[in-house]
């Protein structure tokens, strides 16, 4: 079997089969994703972290609801997500007023990180805006170790009556293929288990939230007359490329090297529709390995699965 170091330097043989390394952030002695110790081990164990205080002063948020109701040009009802809206002038000048405003957090609270996008989320004060349970893109190179975060910042108030998030603990530690464009992540097929440890994340305005991108999280919908902001830094480790997946017929998937703009200027829409364009770095085959509902409740619990279900396997092809 070809080792993740083997494949790490790109010198995996075609033919080869491997499994996903640990992450690197979940090893003993790794660089800290966060500067305070304990809440790094808190987002190591749990997949996430609420921040003490508040982080966000209010002449800040003010500003960024004024940037939103002036500038927005999509549908203002349901949930919205930048990433979502094809119109990238409007995501360049966002982009510039959020980072503008919040760089220095994420600087404060991330050991050696940086954000790469930066989007509103917002929940209008509509029907339909409820988030069904989901995990994100990774946006890294997962494969090998690599993860990727968001730090989440609460614009307004956040609650059960808004839509608050509700995060799964632990489901970050699930084995499975990446997920990107037409790739699905297994774990998803057992709602009931997932809603029933999912834990609500209430917010004050200012207040914030980290957390592992491959967490699986959901919302609710917002009930009240009024629309809530929030924003999201996705953040990577300083220097580190960014990478997509890409998922075809017979379980196959490439993974592509993007940049920045590639976030900013593509759309999931579009990006179901047509293969990016750019190098491909690797093509593999996605060997399926257990998500059966007993081990998903095992890892929710804390167990350690390692060596005890079958992993997820990827077998490297020609054509990279």
């Amino acid at each position: 079997m070809a080792s993740s170091d083997a494949r790490r330097g790109g010198t995996t043989d075609a033919g080869a089969t491997w499994t996903a390394a640990p992450a690197w952030d979940h090893l003993p002695g790794a660089a800290p994703v966060l500067s305070d110790p304990v809440l790094n081990a808190l987002l190591v164990r749990d997949g996430w972290v609420k921040l003490p205080g508040a982080h966000l002063p209010e002449t800040s948020r003010d500003e960024l609801r004024a940037f939103f109701a002036a500038e927005f040009t999509g549908d203002r009802t349901g949930f919205h997500n930048d990433f979502f809206l094809p119109d990238p002038e409007f995501r360049f000048r966002a982009t510039e007023v959020m980072a503008g405003l919040t760089y220095d957090l994420s600087q404060r609270w991330f050991a050696g990180f940086t954000p790469f996008l930066y989007t509103y989320l917002t929940k209008f004060a509509s029907e339909q805006s409820s988030l069904f349970e989901h995990r994100d893109w990774m946006y890294v190179d997962e494969l090998p170790g690599e993860r990727s975060y968001i730090l989440y910042v609460a614009v307004d108030d956040a609650d059960d009556r808004n839509g608050m998030l509700h995060l799964v603990p632990r489901s970050h530690l699930l084995d499975g293929p990446p997920c990107g464009t037409r790739l699905i992540w297994p774990w998803l097929g057992h709602p009931d288990v997932l809603h029933r440890h999912a834990v609500p994340v209430p917010l004050k305005a200012g207040e914030a939230a980290i957390w592992d991108n491959r967490l699986i999280h959901m919302s609710f919908e917002n009930t009240t007359p009024v629309d809530r902001i929030a924003i999201g830094l996705w953040c990577h480790r300083t220097g580190r490329g960014l990478a997509h997946f890409v998922g075809s017929d017979g379980g196959r998937v490439a993974r592509h090297v993007v940049d920045e703009w590639f976030f900013m200027s593509q759309t999931p829409p579009q990006l179901a529709l047509r293969d990016p364009v750019g190098p491909v770095a690797e093509r593999f085959v996605v060997e399926p390995g257990d998500a059966t509902e007993e081990t998903l409740l095992r890892v929710l619990r804390g167990e350690d699965v390692t060596g005890a279900v079958e992993p997820w396997r990827f077998r490297t092809v020609e054509g990279a």
